[in-house]
């Protein structure tokens, strides 16, 4: 199973004390701690609106960079501006044809 003894043991009788919700960690539903927060994506979105709508995520992320010292990965710029109908996915386009 790719868990130590010790870990194995505990969450055994974690089981027998609470049942199989003390299986389930804790920290489900509540945000990443690692989250980027909500005003630097909007911020992030209105930049890309305004200066790089025509760009594609990756060289939009080089430029946010470079010219605005914002580092955002390509893939989390990419869902950004899919969702904020900046960008659009391979298939949305093909399912307009």
């Amino acid at each position: 199973m790719g868990l130590s003894r010790g870990h194995l043991s505990r969450l055994v009788n974690a089981y027998r004390q609470d049942g199989a919700t003390a299986l389930v960690s804790r920290r489900r539903g509540r945000p990443s701690n690692s989250k980027i927060s909500e005003t630097l994506q909007m911020q992030v979105c209105a930049i890309v609106r305004e200066h790089y709508s025509d760009f594609g995520p990756t060289l939009a992320a080089e430029y946010l960079a470079e010219r605005h010292a914002i580092t955002v990965s390509r893939e989390t710029l990419r869902k950004w501006m899919v969702a904020d109908g900046i960008w659009t996915t391979r298939a949305a386009n093909e399912d307009q044809h």
